[in-house]
């Protein structure tokens, strides 16, 4: 709860997002899949394609830190308005797909980037 209050994540969603286009045209690493049998959310989270889109990305301007927070963003808009419970009972089950993510992909800006993402996913 201290990395929310720290970063404002409560007020994430009224705050614009001035690169959510340019960000969302290459990179699309959540796909909601419904609700399994508990309720709960189920997302797959694709992976490679972050570490497949970091490098057009970066060429246009966009920094680690925009993506992790149009990440956090687009995460906090699945716990707060397609979530049917509330705080500490809803949950998003996610699976990290990792097809075709190799070691040579996780290396400098991507692997910062992939640790980024998976440190929000676990808060």
């Amino acid at each position: 709860m201290a990395w929310r209050k720290a970063n404002d994540i409560d007020h994430i969603l009224q705050r614009p997002q001035l690169k959510f286009y340019q960000i969302r045209k290459h990179l699309n690493p959540i796909i909601l899949l419904g609700q399994n049998d508990a309720g709960d959310l189920f997302t797959i989270t694709c992976w490679w394609y972050v570490t497949a889109s970091i490098k057009e990305l970066h060429k246009n301007g966009i920094t680690n830190d925009t993506i992790a927070g149009l990440h956090t963003y687009m995460s906090e808009y699945l716990y707060k308005h397609l979530n049917d419970k509330s705080y500490p009972d809803g949950q998003v089950v996610s699976i990290l797909d990792l097809k075709g993510l190799a070691m040579r992909d996780l290396g400098g800006e991507s692997l910062k980037l992939v640790r980024a993402l998976a440190d929000i996913n676990g808060r």
